[in-house]
């Protein structure tokens, strides 16, 4: 299903192309490679279980997860053609179609977007975001546009076809910028990665834009160059938030007994890790995309039950003994 307020443009399903021809598609992005990045923002998009062809070039086959490749109608050919050729020949099979390159950061609001629109349409963000990568560009065609084999890339073919009068042009500004959970305005993006100077640029520009626009200091100020140094190492290791959750969840209920006993140190030492993974575990949710019920539930949970548990803590230790 596609996200609350959005429907289906066209009148049959919707497909999605994705040119993982170069050998950039398989950098890691948080521990990702990049064409597994796109094809779980179009999950996150809501384009589950749509027909997907993912076009790679010599260096064969990107591994990817088996959940993952169970979630959508999966295609994998070899790419032969020049790229405007090869778009063609797909779009010509389908109602609808999404075509995004494999070594791309592709925002799932711009996939989700297109999804819902009638029409062919381009968006191709004018210059990359914060020297985060190379422009690329989300398309959206129905029915084969014609053929344009000077082209050299995605956001070639896009600015062509948008001069021809083929594709009507869609700008990232066009499509609702608002975050509602994270309490912020973003304007949606897609930019390629082709090194390792970029990954970093990319991933530094995907962390700072998973904080909140409404927030303390702390959490602003302090708290981000900790959680960045625990993030890295465990998205590259491919560690489920969930477990950083349980985890915190464990050391926070440790803090009482010590707080209880007058152990002050080693109990506000628990407290302030169980504060920095706090946002640990979110963060590693949104930027790997395996966020799930029971990570809300266990992150959101915790915060209103360990404030009374912890108070209770502090006041046995202070007041010499326990309260019951």
């Amino acid at each position: 299903m596609l996200p609350e307020g959005i429907s289906r443009g066209s009148e049959g399903p919707i497909a999605l192309l994705v040119d993982a021809t170069r050998p950039a598609s398989r950098i890691r992005v948080f521990g990702m490679p990049l064409v597994e990045r796109v094809l779980r923002a179009a999950q996150e998009a809501g384009l589950s279980g749509a027909r997907v062809w993912i076009q790679e070039g010599d260096g064969g086959p990107t591994p990817l997860p088996a959940a993952l490749e169970a979630t959508f109608d999966l295609v994998r050919e070899p790419a032969g053609a020049p790229l405007a050729k090869r778009i063609a020949e797909v779009a010509g099979r389908v109602s609808a179609l999404l075509v995004v390159e494999g070594d791309a950061v592709v925002d799932p609001r711009l996939l989700a977007h297109l999804a819902a629109e009638r029409g062919a349409l381009a968006c191709a963000p004018s210059a990359p975001l914060r020297g985060c990568g190379r422009p690329s560009a989300v398309l959206r065609l129905e029915g084969a546009p014609p053929d344009a084999p000077t082209a050299r890339d995605l956001a070639d073919l896009a600015e062509a076809w948008v001069r021809s009068g083929s594709l009507r042009e869609l700008p990232a500004q066009a499509v609702p910028a608002h975050l509602k959970k994270l309490r912020r305005d973003l304007t949606p993006y897609v930019f390629r990665v082709s090194d390792e100077g970029e990954r970093a640029a990319g991933e530094r520009f995907l962390f700072a834009s998973n904080y909140k626009g409404s927030t303390d200091f702390f959490t602003k100020h302090v708290y981000p160059p900790l959680v960045w140094t625990l993030l890295r190492p465990l998205a590259r290791r491919r560690v489920h938030p969930n477990w950083v959750s349980g985890f915190n969840v464990v050391i926070t209920f440790a803090a009482i007994p010590l707080f209880a006993t007058g152990a002050w140190v080693s109990g506000l030492s628990l407290a302030y890790a169980m504060s920095v993974l706090d946002s640990v575990d979110g963060k590693l949710a949104r930027l790997t995309y395996r966020a799930s019920k029971l990570g809300h539930v266990l992150d959101h949970g915790l915060d209103v039950i360990h404030p009374p548990l912890w108070y209770l803590g502090f006041a046995a230790g202070l007041g010499g003994g326990p309260l019951l």
